[in-house]
């Protein structure tokens, strides 16, 4: 049937259960089962199954860079999550996105951004903080369960402002 896979069946009449046990991502496939009674009666139906990893998660047409400008001080910045979730599309309503990550791509990879100044919280929203000055090029990473699924990456660019020191802005009235 499928690489890696074994199917059974168990139970008792009227209770059966039917096991599929892969170790590899099946697209969604729909099996019939047939019943047959001693009088050659038959009784058939289809299940349809979907074992995760052949999803894939990408962008909507629609999607942009998020582009957030500050200035220094002004506090924690917030984007909500509902600002950007609906940005990212996955073709399979059994394996739905689960994890959105703040990444970094160095070279061809993409890795965890170990800073602190952007964060996702527990609601998965971005923190940004704007206590110092900067520029970062991040990206914010979407995927389903299913390690072998493809990523979608939207990219997010933040900056923060200097602030206007004293000595600037009085240089700038006289």
């Amino acid at each position: 049937m499928y690489s890696g896979s074994r199917v059974s069946k168990s139970g008792t009449f009227g209770s059966e259960i039917l096991s599929i046990a892969t170790t590899s991502p099946v697209a969604l496939t729909t099996v019939y089962i047939c019943a047959t009674s001693n009088f050659d009666d038959k009784v058939s139906s289809s299940i349809s199954f979907q074992v995760c990893g052949t999803e894939v998660v990408s962008l909507s047409s629609s999607s942009d860079a998020l582009t957030q400008t500050y200035d220094e001080g002004a506090g924690d910045k917030k984007i909500l999550f509902t600002s950007f979730s609906h940005l990212f599309e996955v073709d399979s309503t059994i394996c739905p996105i689960v994890t959105y990550e703040i990444v970094e791509k160095q070279g061809s990879l993409y890795t965890l951004y170990s800073l602190t100044d952007i964060v996702l919280d527990a609601s998965k929203n971005v923190i940004i903080k704007t206590s110092k000055a900067m520029t970062k090029s991040l990206y914010i990473r979407a995927s389903s369960e299913a390690s072998m699924a493809t990523r979608a990456y939207l990219p997010l660019s933040v900056t923060v402002n200097a602030a206007e020191s004293e000595n600037s802005l009085a240089n700038l009235i006289n």
